[in-house]
């Protein structure tokens, strides 16, 4: 099994400890191409992803911007967020999950 890493561990830290991820954080996501650089500009001046941040992902499928209307609220994202995703298959659910344990997001 080859894994594509998306996030590195220190990243979700962050992300668990301050609720959000903040732009530097996303530089292997701009690497793989899954978050585009254009989607990281308001994040890095607000600390978190609106919804509308995310309408370029919405385009091209890797993440929907429903996905992130609980992020918005909540501070993080919830396997049940990714559900989509898992459909799309760029994220798949199980992969939060090792999230929420591990402090990673791999992608197969």
């Amino acid at each position: 099994m080859s894994c594509n890493w998306i996030f590195l561990a220190s990243d979700l830290l962050t992300c668990h400890v301050t609720g959000y991820l903040l732009a530097s954080d996303l530089l292997t996501c701009h690497v793989t191409g899954y978050l585009l650089a254009s989607d990281l500009l308001t994040c890095h001046v607000t600390g978190y992803f609106l919804a509308s941040d995310l309408l370029t992902c919405h385009v091209t499928g890797y993440l929907l911007a429903s996905d992130l209307l609980t992020c918005h609220v909540t501070g993080y994202l919830l396997a049940s967020d990714l559900l989509t995703c898992h459909v799309t298959g760029y994220v798949l659910a199980p992969d939060l999950l090792t999230c929420h344990v591990t402090g990673y997001v791999y992608n197969v």
